[in-house]
């Protein structure tokens, strides 16, 4: 992804729900996975490197931008509910997902479902009263058959628009909408 494309990107996001962690995650030539430290997007946005954010040749040089650059990985946003379905086959797992947006979407302010790397992450954006509810919450998860490691605010996902680190499959978004698509477009 183009980097002035992501800095854009991150940072409406985090204009929008406020601050969220990301990580770079990846293999290196031998198979070996690395995870690098979680940054915080408010504090690499108040870096010294973004102050050289309009020349984004100087920026990409800089900690920050090679960070920026790399990073594939982010926590979920505020009032955001990220369903995983990646067991069965690839048309179950749609059905799964069709299933979750249809439950969700009279309720939701937005909602995608992005393919991923094995399955669908169904992304919602609900209002405070629905995401505080963590018993119905985890009975949907359950009932749903999704991920429950989702359910947890610091659970890392695969950054949407962006190359996950095992497969390079672009998670891209496949139905529904989703907040600033239109810098990808």
């Amino acid at each position: 992804m183009e980097l002035s494309k992501k800095v854009s990107y991150l940072q409406k996001l985090c204009n929008k729900f406020g601050d969220f962690e990301l990580q770079i995650i990846k293999k290196d030539d031998e198979g070996n996975t690395f995870a690098s430290k979680r940054m915080s997007m408010l504090k690499l946005w108040s870096s010294d490197d973004f102050m050289k954010i309009n020349n984004i040749e100087e920026f990409a040089n800089t900690k920050t931008g090679q960070f920026l650059m790399n990073a594939n990985q982010r926590t979920k946003l505020k009032n955001e509910i990220i369903l995983d379905f990646d067991e069965g086959t690839k048309k179950q797992i749609y059905n799964m997902a069709m299933k979750a947006y249809d439950i969700f979407k009279d309720n939701a302010n937005k909602i995608g479902i992005f393919e991923t790397n094995r399955g669908y992450h169904v992304h919602i954006i609900v209002t405070d009263e629905i995401y505080q509810n963590k018993k119905l919450l985890e009975m949907l998860f359950k009932i749903l058959g999704a991920d429950l490691n989702l359910l947890h605010d610091k659970h890392m996902i695969a950054l949407e628009f962006e190359k996950h680190w095992k497969s390079s499959k672009e998670k891209k978004l496949v139905y529904g909408d989703w907040y600033f698509k239109e810098i990808f477009m």
